[in-house]
């Protein structure tokens, strides 16, 4: 399946750091709200911490279902549908400056772009090829070489001290792309390990992963107020109010 993103609290520090960028960039993207140094100073020290705590969590995530895969087999129906969850909310926290960072650094985010769908399904294979995987988990790894950025990418970025904006802005445009580019990426170079649909994967994409970011962007920023009760259930997604 796609990359799963991180829990959307860990987005307040992804918004943090790309407003503390600002101070030295004309680049970044957006700006948070003047207030006072010392609760701002503990909201990152927070926020930092609970980034920190990311990689963790994901190692033992995996190790426990390698360890005890039983366990948590009986999820594996509602997959598709907690991606989803998760999808609309990566939507909720883009704002109309993630695309205008496109427009400052087109090169940039197609720099980035080449990276994410050519670098990484070309790693994917080799490995695939290299470790003599079995068919599943070579088509696997190859599926998550192609898949689009999720918010996680945005997280290890901000641990690495790196380009949020850029990150947040190559994100999202891999996202919109992806029902186009995912599924013959994964015809390509999967297609020798398993037989891939292209045609029901740009359908699961588009259910999964594209539906959601736009719902959840249009619910987020749409005028009329609808944002007030998304972000009333979802407080950790509200991005600053001068994004």
């Amino acid at each position: 399946m796609l990359r799963k993103a991180p829990p959307e609290a860990f987005h307040h520090a992804v918004r943090s750091e790309s407003k503390s960028s600002a101070d030295n960039s004309p680049t970044t993207a957006r700006q948070a709200p003047s207030s006072s140094p010392e609760p701002a100073a503990a909201a990152d020290r927070a926020a930092r911490r609970a980034v920190t705590v990311f990689p963790v969590l994901v190692l033992a995530a995996g190790a426990a279902g390698l360890a005890t895969p039983g366990t948590f087999s009986g999820w594996a129906p509602n997959v598709p549908y907690l991606l989803g969850v998760i999808m609309f909310c990566m939507g909720l926290t883009m704002t109309p400056q993630d695309f205008s960072g496109v427009v400052k650094r087109p090169w940039a985010v197609a720099l980035g772009l080449v990276a994410h769908y050519v670098i990484m399904p070309g790693l994917g294979w080799l490995i695939a090829n290299a470790l003599g995987l079995s068919p599943q988990l070579a088509a696997g790894v190859i599926l998550v070489g192609c898949a689009p950025s999720g918010t996680a990418s945005n997280v290890v970025t901000y641990l690495a001290r790196g380009d949020v904006a850029l990150s947040v802005s190559v994100a999202t445009v891999s996202t919109v792309l992806a029902p186009l580019v995912t599924p013959p990426l994964t015809l390509l170079l999967a297609g020798e390990f398993l037989p891939v649909d292209a045609g029901s994967m740009v359908t699961d994409i588009l259910k999964t992963v594209l539906l959601p970011v736009v719902g959840g962007w249009w619910c987020g920023w749409s005028p009329g107020g609808t944002s007030t009760g998304c972000w009333g259930c979802c407080p950790g997604c509200r991005p600053s109010p001068s994004a």
